[in-house]
């Protein structure tokens, strides 16, 4: 009985002992750290940048839109003009 325990301890001590230092140098390096940035944002990263592309996807669907109607005006032109040059 005292043989398995003394086993299990050369076993658990290793592994107690490295969960140990493992955990103090977390605390360790957690100390040292310093954050990048210590006050508080107005506008998170990249916010300009977001409505630039938001500005650009309003303005590519208005040229967009633009294009198809000028396209439709010449198609429907070029119909009546068929039609008035042939009309069977």
């Amino acid at each position: 009985m005292l043989g398995k325990a003394l086993i299990y301890s050369y076993f658990a001590l290793p592994i107690i002992l490295t969960v140990v230092f493992m955990v103090w140098q977390l605390i360790r390096v957690r100390g040292k750290t310093r954050w990048p940035i210590s006050d508080k944002l107005l506008r998170p990263p990249g916010e300009s940048c977001r409505r630039k592309l938001e500005q650009f996807d309003e303005r590519w669907i208005l040229h967009f839109l633009g294009v198809l109607l000028v396209w439709f005006i010449c198609l429907l032109i070029l119909v009546k003009v068929q039609q008035a040059v042939a009309p069977n």
